[in-house]
């Protein structure tokens, strides 16, 4: 009969044990399909955006074989005339090529002279790629026109007794020297034609945004970080809470096994939690904008802590005694079935209990993890595997607090007894200053990660 319970033992707790890991395993594959699902939209998107990329360069290498062109051009006109074509404002839209000559002499006969020698060279300029009209003003008589020009291309005129030569053409400038022979002239003229009309085209060039491919890992996604900062913030008004439950659970024979199924009753829970909420990119994604609303809630908290212990000290003055691990205001009293649930549970040996008694306190005491816990969640990549391993690290640090503790009270050093004299003022107010400078670094890690 022994071996026949022994056995239905066995199996009951293989049952148990292969129930409690479905569930977990269904949440953890649910979040790695998630991650998977996710990444491959990444992927297609970074797919998308690299073909987009491909044909902005293939637009980026025509534009910039048009620009190889116009350099090449300029630099011809350049070595026929000394100079390279202005942009300006357009003067004249058409496709006449408009050949000024301004001449700056007080000197009839030479104004004449420069008349007749330009009238003849402005029939040699015209050829089959461009037509000319030109005009000799003298600037000493009459300068509107000079003035329009020269302020457009930023230049001075021509100084007394000197004659220039400037051809328009749309909305190019180019100064030419009247010495040059008519065949330099001609081939400027052309060249400049040429550089207008590849100008045409649209040259203007933007660096595209090179997509980012693969993602670093920042120090927020590390583990060892993601280890830190769960320990940080599991060290939270709940662990005071249940500190009296803790130490006087594990008292007596099989402190290990009770340790060990309260702490896994824990992070199974909020395991399942983290994998819920990595596994719902739409509340991941509410959670990135609402940061703000967490901060003003965790300073809420810390506002709420100070006039509990307010409260505490004014009942310590008028000689209430006060027992450390609950709480005065609503927030902080742990439910009263679950203190019985507790007190039942402490007498018994039963691994089952002590696992749902570490499920129900990890429920009950969410809300204390739940800010920092989904805040983190809502700054991972997916990644299948990485993101994960930093989650289930959060959480083994989160339930770290609470195990130091329990081990510290199997090892003596923590004892109901010793609880019971932690119960002064001096102790509450040490507890709640630690307490308050848990919430207020949670509160700087969120701004700094925001």
């Amino acid at each position: 009969m022994s071996k026949i319970l022994y056995a239905y033992s066995i199996v009951k707790t293989l049952t148990y044990i292969s129930v409690l890991i479905l569930i977990l395993a269904h949440f953890y594959i649910n979040a790695q399909i998630v991650a998977i699902q996710v990444e491959m939209e990444n992927m297609r998107k970074q797919i998308s955006d690299l073909n987009v990329l491909k044909d902005k360069l293939k637009d980026l290498g025509k534009k910039a074989e048009i620009l190889a062109l116009e350099v090449g051009i300029e630099a011809e006109i350049y070595s026929l005339t000394g100079s390279i074509p202005y942009r300006i404002k357009p003067i004249f839209n058409d496709t006449v090529m408009h050949v000024y000559a301004f001449l700056n002499t007080n000197c009839p006969l030479c104004e004449e002279d420069y008349k007749q020698q330009f009238n003849l060279r402005v029939k040699n300029w015209i050829s089959e790629k461009i037509n000319v009209e030109g005009w000799l003003i003298n600037i000493a008589k009459n300068s509107s026109i000079a003035d329009k020009i020269y302020r457009e291309i930023n230049s001075s005129k021509p100084r007394l007794d000197t004659i220039e030569i400037i051809a328009l053409y749309n909305d190019l400038a180019l100064k030419i020297p009247w010495s040059l022979s008519d065949e330099v002239i001609v081939k400027a003229l052309e060249k400049t034609a040429e550089l207008k009309n590849t100008s045409r085209i649209d040259t203007s060039i933007t660096i595209p945004e090179i997509p980012e491919l693969n993602q670093k890992t920042q120090p927020i996604e590390n583990p060892i970080a993601a280890f830190i900062i769960g320990a940080v913030q599991g060290f939270n008004p709940c662990i005071i809470a249940i500190m009296t439950f803790i130490i006087a659970a594990i008292s007596g024979g099989g402190k290990f096994m009770k340790l060990t199924a309260i702490a896994l009753g824990v992070l199974y829970s909020y395991l399942i939690f983290s994998f819920i909420m990595f596994s719902s990119p739409v509340i991941v994604q509410n959670i990135q904008y609402a940061t703000t609303a967490i901060i003003i809630t965790l300073i809420i908290l810390i506002v709420y802590y100070l006039i509990e212990l307010s409260l505490e000290i004014r009942a310590e003055r008028i000689g209430v005694i006060m027992d450390a691990s609950r709480g005065i205001l609503p927030i902080f009293k742990t439910p009263k079935p679950l203190l019985k649930l507790a007190n039942r549970t402490i007498s018994s040996r039963n691994p089952y209990l002590y696992f749902t008694l570490g499920l129900i306190f990890s429920l009950v005491k969410m809300p204390c993890i739940a800010p920092v816990t989904a805040y983190y969640i809502a700054k991972l990549p997916y990644q299948p595997i990485h993101s994960l391993v930093n989650i289930i690290a959060l959480n083994i640090g989160t339930i770290t607090p609470y195990i130091v503790l329990a081990v510290l009270a199997c090892m003596g050093v923590l004892t109901l007894e010793k609880l019971a004299s932690m119960r002064g003022l001096k102790i509450r107010i040490l507890q709640r200053i630690i307490v308050i400078a848990a919430l207020k670094l949670t509160v700087i890690f969120l701004l700094i990660a925001k």
